[in-house]
């Protein structure tokens, strides 16, 4: 979060930054900035009194002198009517077109929040970069940010970030260079260090980190932990290339872990627990989502594409353990689209998922989250027998068959599996080759969309090839299987 500036703090800032030189055409506009200036601030033998200060800068904004039209734009810009803002942009550019440094900064960040004019990282950064040049520590703290983060076409680098962070007298670098030892992003880790650049930095920013860094440092806290670790494995683990599935094949009911990753995406900040059921409506080529986190129940639709659905205003609260106002400990994230993949680790089948966010209370986008999850399996089968965690494994893996085994070959104990995308009726069945005897596991009963598992007992059945016959409204899907 940026740090909130005052009145006065921008007009002292811009003029420490400008070089006033008199205009002898018509008007002395340096004279005329320092009146403004001093009608905006206020003395106590002058009354505050911003349309004086406006009719001071006019004649100097319709001589295009720089100086007054950055001050003119900052008025038109914190005024809080956004009929002014497009004004205070154009004169924001035609300042910085003229080499005026605090103006390319001012730039950077309306295109970086759309102020005035469309949203544009790129345009940002080249402006931005522009001010660095011209010396203003403010723009060279500006690209240290678009690199912590790495918005929009900014590549995300940390090492880049620190540099520019130390190159910078801002006060938001020093804070950010002091996040950035805390944690080792870019640098080496240096904890000490980084209580101390927050210590000294006299912004509020600083003063709410500091106290979140010392109160996990007292509780020895450490937010990578193994099983942090482990789960980021997982997201790191082989995937066929191009690999495609139907959404269908994400219906049921899921559980596991929503990770929020930093900047880099190769740490995990933090985890929380969630579990997650999908369903398939194939009338509108949609998935029905229903998502519990910290207790907290939220539904909606969402569209599919190209393994990746996109949510239709899912909005998550979460705690996060460290923030840089008060503010900032409880955000609302908005999860924008996520991204699906099967994977395999440690022989164990797994659902992962890239999750993009949005924060609007920051106008910037969110740290990205991942999901790890596993299907949840109930705990006894459709006809009340117990199910090990084993069998529930092994028939996980299974997922590319509609029919699913375990054990195969079996002995006695059977289980039968398969999942419904659309209701039916439903029948399974277990005969030897020929058809000559069979076993009714389930007769023509109506099933909504979802996973099932029954039990069988084959003590009866004789050694050798049986068939497992499952027939939804009238459609059969056949599977082989050995009793030894």
């Amino acid at each position: 979060m940026e740090q909130k500036l005052s009145y006065k703090f921008i007009c002292t800032c811009l003029f420490l930054s400008m070089t006033i030189s008199a205009q002898k055409k018509v008007i002395d506009c340096g004279v005329h900035i320092r009146e403004a200036i001093t009608y905006l601030e206020g003395t106590p033998e002058v009354v505050r009194d911003s349309l004086k200060a406006i009719n001071y800068l006019k004649p100097c904004v319709a001589q295009a002198n720089p100086n007054a039209q950055l001050l003119m734009a900052r008025l038109y810009l914190h005024s809080g009517k956004p009929k002014h803002y497009k004004k205070g942009f154009q004169l924001t550019k035609k300042a910085a077109k003229q080499n005026q440094a605090v103006a390319a900064s001012d730039l950077g960040d309306l295109f970086k929040y759309g102020i005035g004019c469309k949203l544009n990282y790129n345009k940002a950064k080249r402006w931005y970069r522009k001010a660095h040049r011209l010396g203003d520590t403010k723009g060279t703290y500006s690209l240290g940010y678009m690199h912590y983060k790495g918005l929009g076409a900014v590549k995300q680098n940390y090492k880049r970030a620190v540099k520019h962070f130390k190159n910078s007298t801002h006060p938001m670098a020093k804070h950010w260079l002091g996040v950035c030892y805390y944690f080792g992003y870019g640098a080496k880790t240096d904890k000490q260090k980084a209580l101390e650049l927050l210590k000294d930095n006299p912004i509020e920013n600083s003063d709410v980190m500091l106290d979140c860094m010392t109160f996990h440092l007292k509780a020895t806290q450490d937010t990578k932990t193994k099983s942090h670790l482990d789960k980021h494995k997982i997201l790191d683990a082989g995937i066929a290339p191009n690999q495609e599935f139907s959404a269908t094949q994400l219906q049921g009911s899921w559980e596991g872990s929503l990770m929020k990753l930093d900047w880099s995406g190769k740490q995990v900040e933090q985890t929380f627990p969630l579990t997650l059921r999908l369903t398939y409506n194939t009338d509108a080529e949609t998935t029905d989502y229903t998502l519990i986190l910290n207790e907290n129940k939220y539904s909606g639709t969402a569209i599919n594409n190209n393994n990746t659905l996109f949510f239709e205003n899912l909005k998550i609260n979460l705690k996060r353990l460290y923030f840089n106002a008060k503010e900032e400990q409880y955000i609302d994230y908005n999860l924008r689209s996520g991204h699906f993949a099967f994977k395999t680790y440690n022989d164990k089948p797994y659902l992962t998922a890239s999750i993009e966010t949005y924060i609007e209370s920051m106008k910037e986008p969110g740290n990205r989250f991942a999901l790890v999850l596993t299907k949840k399996v109930a705990s006894k089968t459709e006809n009340g027998n117990m199910l090990s965690e084993e069998a529930a494994l092994e028939l996980a893996k299974q997922s590319d068959s509609f029919i699913k085994l375990y054990p195969n070959p079996f002995q006695t104990h059977l289980y039968i599996a398969y999942t419904l995308e659309t209701p039916g009726f439903v029948q399974v069945k277990v005969s030897d080759l020929h058809a000559t005897g069979y076993h009714v596991i389930e007769q023509d009963k109506m099933q909504t969309p979802g996973d099932y598992i029954y039990y069988f007992d084959g003590t009866a059945l004789k050694k050798g090839i049986h068939i497992i016959t499952l027939s939804v409204n009238g459609s059969t899907h056949t599977k082989r299987i050995i009793k030894k």
